[in-house]
């Protein structure tokens, strides 16, 4: 039983000043009540305090913290909100306690964004900050969860999604783009569905990013509608700011690249082509930069796009002794079905990348070993090819490789392996027997059509499956997995 009476504040005791022992259960957080006290001055009480009378005092069951708040800003209780509940004993008024406690459920997440984003446009977020007791961060924070797909926000509510991978969504302000990358991660598996994995599927490299804003410009970035965000939820290590519309940076950099391809080819030259279109070691090539007339038509100008500068590197060609070794080793190796150098080193870089991936998101049991690999990490970045990395690194990447667990290097390969790049490069062989290997049903006749109308088919066949190339299988990988979805 419960009666609703009317008394005054000096009549009221926190729970815990019962001198027959505490009838507050709640012993943390019971001090902290500043954001109590915002709310009560801006909405007022909003939920009535339940006591137990002992001798003309009443004690607290539940509600001491709003008892608290209402003593240091000297507000009294409302009329009709203090309700007197009847209990045979102090153990009888402890459980009621408890059972007041423990029936309070929690605001979930999604709901708290979305209830702070129902006050906009009224009040901005210092005003609901300062509404609610709490920071303006926490308010913009939750502005802009709030503004995420109603996919995403579903997957949060039913923990299909945690809310660090959640926040990592907020850096791709298209809701559709963000389900389409939900989708695509968690076709693959919800261990692809971290935080870093979002992040890199949303922005890519943001190093690589910030060479291309050098590149183009500021303004003409800006122009095409490419822009620099807060990231709210940066943490150590993250760029404090994120470029949105990345797709329509790279449409810069590569008109601006054509037109300088434009203006060199008019100047005479035979050739230009951008450095990741040719095989390790161009470099080393022999070079005639000051070459004019007929002599330019013969050389090539290769263009390389480092640090938001692009280096033209003039009148490059392989030297008649050079062209006669890869000539007599292409003879000595040569097969219908061998792949290029061009698309082997591909394959390389693929792997290289496909490691440092599975190295971040590997979940290191020893700290160290989580130090150690950040590190590892970290060098990779800087090399594209296994030769030009540090004796310890390059010696060791395979063992490094077998060390990750099956699933995490499995996604990271899955990840980076494109087989829209792969397949049109590919030797008819190559393509037919990854055909075969991945179980994907094919027509009869699909051996006697063109190479073309093949690849098409194991893009859009083949390219759904776990199949990967020779050349990309690690310990890892089990041939007779290759027919399982993506």
């Amino acid at each position: 039983m419960q009666s609703i009476q009317n008394v005054a504040l000096d009549k009221l005791r926190f729970g815990h000043e019962f001198k027959g022992g505490s009838l507050n259960v709640r012993q943390s957080g019971r001090d902290d009540v500043d954001a109590l006290i915002a709310s009560i001055k801006a909405e007022g009480l909003l939920q009535p305090l339940a006591s137990w009378e002992r001798e003309g005092v009443f004690y607290i069951l539940d509600g001491n913290r709003r008892l608290a708040a209402l003593k240091k800003i000297g507000k009294p209780v409302p009329e009709n909100w203090l309700h007197v509940i009847e209990a045979d004993s102090i153990e009888d008024a402890q459980a009621k306690s408890l059972a007041a406690n423990i029936m309070a459920v929690p605001l979930d997440p999604v709901d708290r964004f979305e209830a702070f984003a129902s006050l906009q446009p009224k009040f901005t977020a210092e005003q609901i900050a300062a509404r609610y007791g709490t920071t303006k961060k926490l308010v913009e924070r939750s502005l802009i969860l709030a503004k995420l797909s109603p996919t995403i926000r579903t997957a949060l509510r039913k923990n299909e999604l945690d809310y660090e991978a959640a926040c990592a969504f907020t850096i791709e302000p298209d809701p559709k783009r963000q389900e389409a990358i939900f989708k695509k991660l968690k076709a693959r598996g919800n261990w692809c569905l971290r935080r870093y994995d979002i992040r890199e599927a949303i922005t890519g490299d943001q190093d690589d990013i910030a060479g291309m804003l050098k590149f183009v410009g500021a303004a003409a970035a800006k122009e095409a509608g490419v822009t620099e965000v807060d990231d709210l939820f940066a943490e150590k290590g993250d760029a404090p700011k994120v470029v949105q519309n990345v797709g329509a940076l790279e449409k810069l950099v590569q008109a601006k690249i054509s037109s300088t391809k434009s203006k060199l080819l008019a100047e005479g030259w035979g050739s230009v082509v951008m450095e990741d279109s040719l095989e390790y070691g161009w470099e080393r090539w022999a070079r005639s930069p000051a070459a004019k007339g007929a002599d330019r038509k013969k050389l090539m100008v290769v263009l390389e796009l480092k640090g938001g500068v692009l280096k033209q590197h003039l009148g490059l060609h392989k030297s008649k002794q050079r062209v006669a070794v890869e000539q007599k080793a292409e003879k000595k190796k040569a097969s219908p079905n061998a792949l290029s150098n061009a698309l082997k080193e591909r394959l390389e870089y693929v792997l290289i990348k496909a490691t440092r991936t599975a190295i971040l998101n590997e979940s290191w049991k020893d700290p160290r070993a989580a130090i150690f690999t950040a590190i590892v990490a970290a060098d990779i970045d800087r090399h594209r090819f296994i030769q030009q990395m540090p004796t310890y690194l390059g010696s060791k990447l395979a063992s490094i490789r077998d060390s990750i667990s099956a699933d995490v290097m499995k996604a990271a390969l899955l990840k980076h392996f494109d087989p829209k790049d792969y397949f049109p490069r590919a030797p008819k062989g190559v393509v037919l027997k990854a055909i075969a290997e991945s179980l994907v049903q094919a027509p009869a006749d699909l051996k006697t059509k063109t190479k073309a109308v093949i690849w098409k088919f194991a893009i859009a066949h083949v390219g759904k499956t776990e199949w990967l190339p020779p050349e990309l299988r690690t310990a890892h990988y089990a041939a007779k997995k290759g027919a399982k979805k993506r």
